[in-house]
């Protein structure tokens, strides 16, 4: 599964069920990420007596630096695993994963800056339904047809 998600850089390819799937598991563990670092800041304000002032002064002074250093890590690895997964999915399909990638996330930039959010949203949802059901190789060369 991390080999799925994090490996296969070059190669790798993930038929439309297996998209799904860990799309899903990586959206899961996102959701889960967020509730763990909501609830220790809500013990944090609990521990220090219902004072959010107080806590969030403390929290900026012993844990600005190693809790900024985990969230960066652990949102870049998610980042990442989105990403490798989608040039999976893309290069499954017949086209250059990386490549297609970029291009997306060019776009994606671009609507945002020239369009608005949520023309960036109806984007992205397009892309993830085309990625969904387009068929495995659909787009590929075929070998013998041609001039």
């Amino acid at each position: 599964m991390i080999t799925a998600i994090l490996g296969e850089v070059q190669r790798g390819k993930l038929q439309r069920l297996a998209f799904l799937g860990y799309i899903v598991l990586l959206t899961v563990l996102l959701v889960v990420f967020g509730l763990v670092m909501a609830l220790f800041i809500g013990a944090g304000e609990h521990l220090l007596g219902g004072d959010l002032q107080q806590a969030q002064e403390t929290m900026h002074q012993k844990g600005t630096t190693p809790v900024t250093l985990v969230f960066s890590v652990v949102l870049a690895l998610f980042i990442y695993a989105k990403l490798n997964i989608t040039a999976k999915r893309i290069r499954d399909m017949g086209l250059p994963g990386w490549r297609m990638v970029l291009a997306i996330f060019i776009v994606d930039i671009l609507l945002g800056i020239i369009v608005s959010r949520e023309a960036v949203s109806s984007f992205m949802l397009v892309i993830f339904l085309l990625l969904l059901f387009i068929p495995t190789a659909m787009m590929a060369k075929k070998k013998g047809v041609g001039l």
